[in-house]
């Protein structure tokens, strides 16, 4: 690992916790579908489910309302490494996650990161496109490194010189930049900062 203090950006959904499985669970149960992970070969919900971009957001609302969302954790191994990355660099949360759901949000760091000192940025709504580009929030702060799984924000940062770790996903095929390295996990991550 790099002696210097780094200043590392992190995605929540699908990076520090596994978003995926949780909002599949609720979609399944709730309209009588049979999605898995592998179904999404894009992060436009919609595409997959079917329906409007319009339909997808209150699908969302009724998920971020759910005992679904209430029960999600974060991977082990992301809570390990954030916790022990904290302690000698600079840690950013950057999530496109809506507004409407923050204290959701905060509240759940507060419960699984305790001890640990992040900042939670939220850049706005994923699905109004509202608000600062990932790109632009991790060219403000410096941001050395960002872990991602989404191919648009990867390309983003990686296209204004930010190094980014894309976690291997189905919907992030076909990514392919001198900045992005693709990598299947945290244990990978932790090697390669």
């Amino acid at each position: 690992m790099e002696n210097k203090k780094l200043k590392i950006g992190i995605d929540i959904d699908e990076v520090i916790v596994d978003f995926m499985e949780n909002i599949l669970l609720f979609h399944n149960e709730k309209y009588n579908t049979n999605l898995t992970k592998e179904d999404f070969n894009s992060y436009n919900f919609w595409e997959i489910w079917g329906g409007t971009k319009e339909e997808a957001i209150e699908k969302f609302d009724n998920f971020y309302n759910s005992y679904f969302f209430e029960k999600i954790s974060p991977i082990p191994e992301a809570k390990e490494a954030i916790n022990f990355l904290s302690d000698s660099h600079e840690l950013f949360i950057i999530t496109a996650r809506p507004i409407r759901i923050k204290e959701k949000t905060q509240d759940f760091f507060r419960k699984h990161f305790l001890d640990t000192n992040l900042n939670i940025i939220f850049t706005g709504d994923f699905f109004k496109e509202q608000g600062k580009s990932k790109s632009d929030i991790c060219g403000d702060l410096g941001v050395d490194y960002f872990i991602e799984d989404n191919k648009s924000y990867a390309f983003e940062c990686a296209n204004k010189g930010v190094k980014v770790f894309l976690i291997d996903k189905p919907w992030n095929q076909n990514c392919e930049h001198e900045n992005i390295v693709r990598v299947k996990n945290w244990k990978e991550i932790m090697e390669k900062i």
